[in-house]
């Protein structure tokens, strides 16, 4: 299942509390960093780290904050290269919220890669639009 940005825009930021809302303790909203060109759309249902060049992570589950704003979300990881996609793996989304400066703080752990840690700001675009990817010029 692939997110669009368009879900996104009616996310809340995280945490909601609306007791006749969704639980409390998930992480939502739209998270990015421009730099590493990596962006987290996380539903009240499900989650995505989405990348340059069509690869993502999806967890069909809720991001849920334990009680130290900590979080495990297992998922898939779909890798595409020259626009070829792979066969997903298993891997798990492994971070942490920050309160005080809505920072997301992840990394994937999966077969033994070692991992790369994403630092996430609330509501900044990972600007995947801006990487120039092999064969989307000969389209």
């Amino acid at each position: 299942m692939r997110l669009t940005l368009v879900a996104a825009v009616g996310l809340l930021a995280a945490c909601s509390s609306d007791p006749n809302g969704p639980r409390t303790g998930l992480l939502t909203g739209l998270y990015g960093n421009p730099e590493q060109h990596a962006q987290l759309v996380a539903l009240h249902r499900s989650a995505e780290l989405q990348f340059p060049c069509g690869s993502y992570f999806e967890s069909r589950e809720p991001i849920v904050l334990d009680g130290d704003l900590t979080f495990r979300a297992p998922g898939k990881l779909h890798l595409a290269s020259f626009g070829i996609p792979a066969d997903p793996t298993d891997v798990v989304a492994v971070g942490s919220y920050e309160s005080a400066t809505g920072l997301v703080r992840m990394h994937l752990e999966g077969d033994g890669d070692d991992p790369i840690p994403y630092v996430l700001t609330p509501g900044q675009s990972g600007e995947l639009d801006q990487v120039v990817c092999a064969l989307t010029s000969a389209i």
